[in-house]
């Protein structure tokens, strides 16, 4: 990516990076603004995934012309971040304890991940594949055989379960069979007792699916 970026005068990567110190397992990844020689990258990085969602810091590294722009433009929004959270952040910060805190939630993280893991393998029916992230937050779920997210979701609301549909995640339409699936805000029991909801209804929309197929409707 890096390469291709060189080969113009004018363009730039933004990253956004707010789970790359969520890592619980695997080898740590490289930021690409680690691997930038040329100053052609923007990091963007928050506190509100390892410390505290509350404060909305947000870090930012790159050319200083542009970050100063960017400081600018927020200036004109809301002036600035907090001063006082943005003192507490610093001095959380400057005594150590973000990394203790990460080494916290990382392995919260993963045990709330493996409940997840474990039952999906339970209970999702035929048709269904997942990720086993090794950091962050989230699982992605992809449904074989003409299973709508967008409409699934609705069907899952009234079994009081919620998901992000992945269609947002494309700009080419696709995503329509996926999802994603957070497994670090619910409670420990509370993942499983939503897996086998959501399972139940894919399956209940697998039947219903099979059956247009096999009965369609004639004008």
């Amino acid at each position: 990516l890096l390469d291709i970026v060189y080969q113009y005068d004018d363009l730039l990567i933004l990253e956004d990076n707010p789970y790359g110190r969520l890592r619980f397992e695997g080898e740590s990844q490289h930021s690409i603004k680690s691997l930038d020689h040329e100053g052609r990258v923007l990091s963007m990085k928050t506190l509100s995934k390892v410390l505290v969602p509350g404060f909305r810091i947000g870090i930012v590294t790159g050319p200083s012309e542009l970050v100063h722009k960017m400081v600018f433009a927020k200036q004109s929004a809301d002036l600035c971040s907090p001063a006082f959270n943005q003192f507490i952040a610093w001095k959380y910060m400057e005594y150590g304890y973000v990394e203790k805190q990460i080494k916290l939630i990382c392995d919260m993280y993963m045990r709330k991940r493996d409940i997840m893991l474990k039952s999906m393998d339970e209970h999702m029916p035929e048709g269904v594949k997942w990720t086993r992230p090794e950091g962050g937050m989230f699982l992605w779920a992809t449904i074989k055989g003409g299973i709508n997210t967008d409409e699934l979701f609705f069907k899952a609301l009234e079994k009081n379960v919620a998901f992000v549909v992945g269609r947002p995640f494309y700009t080419d339409g696709r995503g329509t069979d996926s999802m994603r699936l957070n497994f670090s805000y619910s409670e420990d029991d509370l993942i499983d007792e939503g897996i086998e909801r959501l399972s139940d209804t894919i399956r209940e929309e697998q039947v219903n699916h099979q059956r247009k197929v096999d009965y369609p409707a004639h004008p």
